[in-house]
């Protein structure tokens, strides 16, 4: 899947939220319906942060 991200203001925000917060490893999904999920573990919680209405990009170009 290949989507147009946020903006790269939002997700770094993001991901230096997720480190302050001591999140090691982070998990990102996508998928064809324009949504885009970042996904954290701590000992206590689980954090999920959502995008939705991202725009797909087209790859009918033969990649």
């Amino acid at each position: 899947v290949a989507l147009y991200l946020p903006p790269l203001s939002t997700i770094r925000s993001l991901v230096i939220s997720f480190k302050n917060m001591g999140v090691k490893y982070m998990e990102i999904k996508g998928n064809q319906e324009g949504e885009l999920q970042f996904c954290g573990d701590l000992d206590m919680a689980n954090i999920v942060v959502h995008f939705s209405n991202l725009s797909v990009v087209s790859l009918d170009n033969g990649h």
